[in-house]
């Protein structure tokens, strides 16, 4: 499929792959965590087509799914961004940043006090494990506190915890 994918976007002009563009994003977001990985890996070069293509209106409700599916640990996801990461760095980090960082966190334990979720830790570590564009470690400090308070908290640190 995203072979097929891959062609039509490669011959389609900008213009009708914009008006269409609400019909393929299923089919590729159901691509990038599939069980597969070479399935993973062709559905990241399909996105990557479609971002130099369209733009950002056709990644980012792809990326803000995935990073809806880590925070309900489905670490085939993780595996998808990661590919999604290593073929366009500069286009998905600072989106996955703004979404881990801004919206990402869970809120548990209390007014005010944030959690994070094991497939959350997950991506953060893969972020971190990139050649850093500088986006990663702008936003350490802003990351960090949620983890540690989730950490200090017997009953999320049970929940939460990486086994």
């Amino acid at each position: 499929m995203c072979i097929g994918l891959a062609e039509l976007i490669n011959n389609t002009p900008r213009q009708l792959l914009t008006e269409y563009i609400s019909e393929l994003i299923p089919a590729v977001r159901h691509a990038i965590c599939d069980n597969s990985g070479s399935v993973r890996n062709a559905a990241s070069s399909v996105i990557s087509l479609l971002f130099q293509s369209v733009g950002a209106n056709a990644t980012t409700p792809i990326i803000s799914w995935l990073i809806t599916e880590l925070k309900k640990d489905k670490l085939n996801c993780l595996d998808g961004l990661g590919q999604l990461l290593i073929k366009q760095p500069n286009m998905v980090l600072p989106i996955i940043m703004d979404k881990l960082v801004s919206e990402g966190f869970e809120k548990e334990g209390g007014p005010g006090a944030k959690a994070v979720t094991s497939g959350q830790i997950h991506g953060l570590a893969t972020l971190a494990m990139l050649e850093d564009t500088g986006t990663f470690y702008r936003h350490l400090a802003e990351v960090l506190e949620p983890m540690i308070k989730t950490l200090a908290q017997p009953e999320l640190k049970e929940k939460y915890l990486i086994k």
